[in-house]
């Protein structure tokens, strides 16, 4: 096996929101409404460099575009927020 197969790197997403890209850690389905949102980490640049942010942001999934080929998603966690606040892996599935 070489050394890049053990190594997993988040694909990348457009946020149209904030015109930024970043990389999409999960999906995480919201039990209450059915809403699925995107856990993006993307970095805010300002006009100092010693003044970047790295932030990490939940965003409504018709808010991200995807920057890479389907299959780069297949390994996203998809996660389950319920109703009494706890997170559950889901199986399968998506967005």
């Amino acid at each position: 096996m070489r050394f890049e197969e053990h190594l997993y790197c988040p694909p990348l997403v457009w946020l149209s929101g904030v015109q930024a890209h970043g990389y999409l850690l999960a999906w995480v389905k919201h039990e209450k409404t059915g809403e699925w949102r995107g856990v993006v980490t993307w970095t805010r640049v300002s006009g100092d460099r010693t003044n970047h942010q790295r932030l990490v942001i939940t965003a409504e999934a018709r808010g991200l575009r995807p920057m890479e080929a389907p299959a780069a998603y297949a390994g996203v966690p998809r996660l389950l927020l319920t109703t009494s606040g706890e997170i559950e892996v889901l199986s399968g599935g998506g967005v």
